[in-house]
């Protein structure tokens, strides 16, 4: 039962989980028209312009930075955008919606274990069981027809690079989420993505500059979904909830995140919900609640 008091915060991760869950499949149908690197710093760039506007409105949330902790900012940010999401979108255009979307719920099994390895946290057998069931499914839904992929195992691999970039931000940036605010934090996240995507997109559009022309209006309001819902709204609801309610509500994300984006992958894209991904998901999700409770507690990926 969730108290009262934490009903709203709750809907408001329950908000986050239903958005990310959907980007990912948006994020397949609108590779078909647009480059990987060309949408990552479009969605950056509208979503940069959208959190400039919010802190002339909401200054006063800025925390002022220290030189000291600028290169570091910076280097957090490269893992947390610029090679999370260009391994994951050109990942998402080789393999399926499916595979991006599995791969994104191991994140708190990989923080886990992680957290273990380089911060000398301890886990507990049920833990350590809850890694194994969450990696045989992975492994069963590797092994699951999830629809047409134009290079899956290429495309798998570079989904898992970009969890790991996730993990590998969320490991170096512990103690800074204690020293800045959230906003100051996803500004220069922000930023860093706007400034590493603007020459390889310049890249892309020199060898084939045809392909602005061909977008239609559609995927263009897409570009605008993932900047404004994905990038900016969602994760503000995520850090408010988890910040009027308690941690492990942030578990939510990733039941829902798997359920709702499984769904819409199939719907959107007519990807294929077979036996063996069911049954790979059914172990993730089970494997999560093993091995993330009751030691573990983390942040989720924000940049989908």
């Amino acid at each position: 039962m969730i108290p009262a008091k934490h009903l709203l915060p709750f809907f408001a991760i329950l908000l986050s989980a239903v958005i990310w869950g959907v980007s990912t499949p948006i994020t397949k149908a609108l590779l078909t028209e647009i480059p990987p690197l060309s949408l990552a710093f479009l969605r950056f760039l509208v979503a940069g312009c959208i959190m400039g506007a919010l802190w002339v409105k909401f200054h006063h949330l800025h925390t002022p930075i220290r030189r000291s902790d600028l290169g570091k900012l910076i280097l957090i940010g490269l893992f947390a955008i610029s090679f999370n999401i260009g391994f994951g979108f050109v990942g998402i255009k080789l393999a399926t919606a499916l595979d991006s979307i599995t791969f994104a719920s191991m994140t708190p099994i990989a923080i886990a274990l992680a957290s273990v390895v380089f911060l000398g946290e301890r886990m507990t057998k049920l833990n350590t069981v809850g890694q194994l069931v969450a990696f045989f499914g992975a492994l069963t839904v590797i092994n699951s027809p999830t629809g047409q992929a134009p290079d899956r195992m290429l495309g798998d691999i570079l989904l898992a690079l970009s969890g790991l970039s996730w993990v590998t931000s969320i490991i170096l940036s512990k103690e800074l989420f204690h020293r800045y605010h959230s906003f100051t934090i996803t500004s220069v996240f922000f930023m860093v993505g706007i400034v590493t995507f603007a020459l390889p997109a310049a890249g892309e559009y020199l060898q084939n500059p045809s392909w602005v022309g061909r977008v239609e209006p559609l995927a263009w309001a897409g570009v605008v979904f993932l900047a404004v819902f994905t990038s900016v709204i969602a994760y503000l609801a995520y850090e408010w909830g988890l910040e009027h309610s308690s941690a492990s509500y942030a578990g939510v994300i990733e039941h829902f995140q798997l359920l709702i984006g499984a769904v819409a992958a199939s719907l959107i894209l007519g990807e294929i919900l077979s036996g063996g991904y069911v049954l790979g998901a059914s172990l993730i999700l089970l494997g999560i609640v093993l091995a993330t409770r009751p030691s573990h507690h983390y942040r989720k990926a924000h940049a989908r």
